[in-house]
This record gives C-alpha cells, structure tokens and sequence, in this order.
C-alpha cells in the first residue's frame, strides 16, 4: 500500500518529465525527423532542383575565413557584388514572417548567420522565386547540412550574415536522439569533450615519434607514417599479385572463376562462398600483407558492398576507401 501511495503522489513529476521530455524534442525538430531514409527525403518534393547527396557543392570559404574577412561591415551592409558559398549544419531556425528567415549554420565549431531574405532569392524558376522561398524553408530542420549561395551583409543590429541567393540541401538530418554522432555533431559541449580527449592522444603520439614519422614496434617492426600514404588499386592490385586478369563482376559465372584463383594460388575462402567473401578473401592474401605501414585499399568493387554510394567517375566501383595499417583495417570512409 505505501509503494502505490509514492507511486500516485510522484505522478505529477512523472508527468511533468514526460512532458518536459516531449517539449525537448518539438524544439529539436524530432518530431518531424525521418524515421527511415525515404521519409528523410519526402519533405523536399517540393524543392524543384533537390538531388539527394549531391557529390559536390562549390565552397568559395569556410565559416571561419567568412567571419574574419567581413567582420568589419556596418550594420545593414548588403554586399551584393561580392559573391560567396558556405556550406554547415543548420543549428537554429527562427522565422520571422513569410518573407524573413533567420537560420545559424556550424562548420568545424564556427557559426555564422543566414539571414535569409524573399527579395534576394533566386530559385531555378524566376515566376516562382516567393513560392520555392517558402517550400525550401519550410521543409529545413535544425541538423540539416546546407550549401548556401548568397553575399556578406549585417543585421540591423549589426550581426554578421551570410544573405542567400540560393540554398542546396546537401545531407537531411535525422533523429537525434536514436543516433547518438548526430548530438556530437550539433551540440559542441559535448563535442569539445572529444575534441580536448584527441588533441591529447595526438600530443602523447607525437612525443613518442622523436621528431619522425616512423614508429618502431616490437610486433610490426618500424611502421612508416609518412604522408602521403601509399594507395592501392583493389582490382589491378591482385591482378598484379596473380600476374592475371580477373573476371568481369558481371560474369554470370563470377564465384567459379573466383574460386578457381583461389585454388591456383592456395588462398583460404570457407563457405559460404559467395563474390564479395571470395574477394575479400583475396584482398586479405595478397593486398593487406603489403599494408604494414598506412596504406588506403580504394576503387571498391560494387559486388563488395552493393548499397554503398557509387563513384562519380566509374559506376562499376564505390566511392569508398579504407585505410589498412598493422595489417588491420584502421577506418572506412
């Protein structure tokens, strides 16, 4: 009986956190976040030059470079002759009316403000220039990596500005909460924690390299860290090692002829044999022993990691790298 009274009387507080929780993430945005990747992009149908994950997005400078060269304006300065591109992660969304936006972009810990005006923007259609305004900042959510195009001004109460001709969505957000990264990315308190905790690991590697970028190990021997570091082609690459040419990835009898190199040249490949295990078993064999010192293994096949994005270049490889040091993979890009 007494647990149940506690349980009763607590109820107001239980709620009150509940609903505080809640409020949280109405301010976040959460609730309108993407609970999978299609509903992520559905909110820019109306964007009539929306492309997703565009490959590249022209940057004249960064947020920090921006705010040094034009710091000095005066207040309600509009540079309208002096074109720039930035390009950061939506931090702030304050709407003013339907013809003023205010949004505050990060970039590598620097923040600038978007001061965004209907009267300087220019969409892809020109009759259409007040209706694409309003569909691109309507569907904009804090955590959102944008390009803007635009020139330098001042608020009226003279805050630095970036004043946009055009914004590009280059990377939809996602809930914060479910993914953890995504709270390093936009809340710098708890992103300086790791920051600091880098700076201290880089320090204490630095001091033990004496000044050189080859480190000794008693496993490895001498390791050689000197940029640039050594890349290797994954296709030419064994077929360097097998001094022959590997089959196409579209074969239709791709796994055989992958199996019988395996056999020719005794490299281990247990079942379940399939096209990307039998070539990861043939990168392991022969293109990860000459990674004893930084080497990044690039050019992917696609048969490797089907749902990876393609190379802008080839379509038949990935845009993906990794990067092999102790004869282990040290990370993916």
């Amino acid at each position: 009986m007494m647990l149940q009274r506690v349980w009763k009387q607590a109820k107001p507080a239980r709620m009150g956190l509940f609903c505080g929780q809640q409020d949280l993430r109405k301010l976040l945005h959460t609730d309108d976040a993407p609970q999978d990747n299609e509903q992520g992009h559905e909110r820019f149908d109306r964007i009539s030059n929306y492309v997703r994950y565009p490959n590249h997005f022209p940057v004249t400078m960064t947020v920090k470079d921006f705010n040094a060269k034009y710091d000095g304006l005066p207040a309600k300065a509009r540079e309208t002759d002096d074109p720039v591109s930035l390009a950061g992660r939506i931090t702030s969304i304050r709407s003013a009316s339907k013809k003023l936006v205010f949004l505050d972009i990060s970039n590598d810990g620097h923040d600038v403000q978007v001061l965004a005006e209907k009267k300087y923007f220019q969409g892809d259609d020109a009759a259409n220039n007040d209706a694409e305004f309003e569909h691109v900042h309507e569907s904009l959510r804090r955590g959102d990596i944008i390009g803007i195009h635009g020139f330098p001004g001042k608020s009226g109460k003279g805050e630095l500005s970036i004043i946009p001709r055009g914004i590009s969505v280059l990377s939809p957000c996602d809930i914060r909460f479910r993914q953890k990264y995504l709270d390093l990315l936009t809340n710098r308190g708890v992103r300086d924690i790791f920051a600091t905790r880098a700076k201290v690991v880089f320090l204490h590697l630095y001091r033990s390299l004496k000044n050189s970028y080859v480190v000794e190990s008693s496993e490895h021997g001498a390791i050689d860290f000197t940029p640039p570091f050594k890349r290797i082609s994954i296709v030419p690459g064994i077929e360097a090692a097998i001094n022959d040419k590997l089959p196409s990835m579209l074969d239709p009898d791709l796994i055989a002829k992958l199996l019988d190199i395996c056999h020719r040249h005794e490299v281990p490949c247990p079942a379940p044999h399939t096209a990307p295990r039998i070539l990861d078993c043939l990168v392991g064999h022969f293109l990860e022993p000459q990674c004893t010192s930084p080497t990044f293994l690039i050019d992917h096949p696609v048969v490797l990691s089907p749902l990876a994005k393609a190379h802008r270049d080839n379509v038949r490889t990935l845009s993906f790298i990794s990067l092999i040091c102790f004869l282990s993979c040290a990370c993916y890009a």
